[in-house]
């Protein structure tokens, strides 16, 4: 990226006097428990203006910055220690960003959600585990827990709340909420349970859809450019068991009529910039699925072998998806290539294949405004990622971000809304880190994590989301 075109970006943001930012903790307020409905229903949006009627601008966006994708594109840019950010900042206030704690299978504690926002820190909303006798319990789900049980005294239905999702203009916040019991619960085998989809006003909390799902897969969903759809995947065995040897099928949610829409089989899907059609990969290869909601219309890209294929990402402005994956060739020479997909071309490149040391990619993701991209990276395909790259559209490194810890577990991030920024969290052994990174400045910020949240991570898996971002 030039010297020109950073400057003008930093003037754009305000951001060349203001310096870098910093992120605090004021307090700490709580709420009471949340109850599951005992019969879900379909709940009617807010009387208020909502972005779930909002016009989409179907159109094409402007490719300006996008390599050909009829030509392989690669780029090996080096790095200088000026380009490695070193300086860390104290922490003080942010737009808004949420912590969603969930107790491990065999422990019923209550599932939280906490949201931080102007120096202040609140949880915002709690799930509580389901006693076999509750009444709230369904009665196709007793049924099914008497078969297996003599008696019900003592059974208890842990709760747990996945693929957290904001909507695009933050106005709405999704979730799938999970009751789960399982008579060994260390291995998770022999288990019941029923699911929710569930989807929030970001500012008040109330319920304004509600659908039980109880196949729904845990791991994504994805809201359509209007937010009037949720995409999500369905494990045709039902509660996302890892042993399901099917493929998994892709539904469309309404949330205005609140009906469901079969489309395809499907390992991973996303919306790039259009609302009437949905990439996805299926077993079938990359293909894009027109004709939203109904979903009639197949395209299918040139026949690509993929082997492990994380996710696909796609600028929410243009219809120009990423995905890090391998073709045999990359798998034999232990690389993870950034595949670039357009959809206007029907077309697969290569945008990035390695920089510097690093020759595997994972989780690649656009910016909002469809300008930057971030992946972690890593040394080969077999490594832990050890930093997180920006790159422009055309594959040009802006800057890296390399993580404290020499054992991260797990290293994940999300682009904000707003802002060029990426929220990053890495879980390792001793602690989980925070950290707010500017790949324009160039500089890391590690946010602070509320103390009461930080009190219970020990019981506690988690994830860290984010609104207004």
């Amino acid at each position: 990226m030039s010297t020109g075109l950073l400057r003008s970006r930093l003037i754009r943001m305000g951001r060349l006097e203001k310096g870098v930012r910093v992120f605090a903790i004021v307090c700490m307020l709580f709420v009471s428990a949340c109850q599951i409905p005992s019969d879900p229903v379909v709940m009617k949006p807010p009387t208020s203006p909502s972005p779930l009627n909002i016009s989409v601008n179907t159109a094409v966006a402007p490719s300006s910055g996008l390599p050909n994708p009829t030509r392989e594109v690669v780029h090996t840019p080096t790095i200088t220690p000026a380009d490695t950010p070193t300086q860390v900042v104290t922490p003080t206030v942010s737009t808004p960003w949420y912590v969603v704690l969930n107790s491990y299978s065999y422990t019923p504690l209550a599932a939280q959600i906490w949201r931080v926002a102007n120096g202040a820190d609140e949880m915002v909303y709690v799930a509580q585990p389901v006693p076999a006798k509750s009444p709230d319990l369904p009665a196709d789900i007793r049924v099914q827990l008497e078969r297996v049980s003599a008696s019900l005294d003592g059974i208890m239905f842990p709760v747990s709340i996945n693929a957290f999702r904001v909507s695009r203009s933050g106005t709405y916040l999704a979730w799938l909420q999970s009751y789960v019991w399982c008579r060994n619960p260390l291995e998770e085998l022999d288990c019941i349970g029923f699911r929710f989809l569930k989807i929030v006003n970001a500012s008040s909390f109330k319920t304004v859809f509600e659908k039980r799902i109880d196949d729904a897969d845990l791991f994504d969903i994805a809201w359509s450019p209007s937010e009037r759809y949720i995409a999500l995947r369905r494990n045709p065995v039902g509660l996302g068991r890892e042993t399901d040897p099917q493929t998994p099928t892709l539904w469309l949610i309404d949330i205005i009529a609140g009906g469901m829409t079969e489309l395809r089989p499907s390992f991973a899907a996303s919306w790039c910039g259009r609302e009437d059609s949905i990439l996805n990969f299926s077993g079938q290869g990359i293909e894009e699925i027109s004709g939203i909601p109904q979903g009639d219309a197949i395209k299918h890209f040139p026949a690509v072998s993929f082997f492990s294929l994380q996710s696909i990402s796609c600028s929410s402005i243009s219809p120009v998806g990423v995905i890090a994956a391998q073709s045999r060739e990359d798998a034999e020479s232990r690389q993870r290539p950034v595949y670039l997909l357009n959809l206007e071309l029907s077309t697969v490149s290569i945008l990035l294949r390695g920089f510097g040391q690093y020759r595997a990619f994972e989780s690649p993701q656009w910016s909002h405004d469809g300008e930057l991209l971030a992946a972690n990276v890593a040394y080969t395909s077999d490594d832990k990622p050890t930093s997180t790259a920006i790159f422009t559209a055309g594959g040009e490194l802006v800057a890296e971000f390399p993580i404290s810890s020499a054992d991260p577990h797990q290293m994940s991030f999300v682009w904000s809304n707003s802002e060029a920024l990426v929220l990053r969290q890495v879980d390792t052994p001793n602690e989980t880190l925070v950290e707010a990174l500017d790949p324009i400045l160039r500089v890391s910020s590690r946010l602070t994590i509320p103390k009461s949240v930080q009190q219970q991570i020990d019981a506690y898996t988690h994830f860290i989301a984010t609104a207004g971002w």
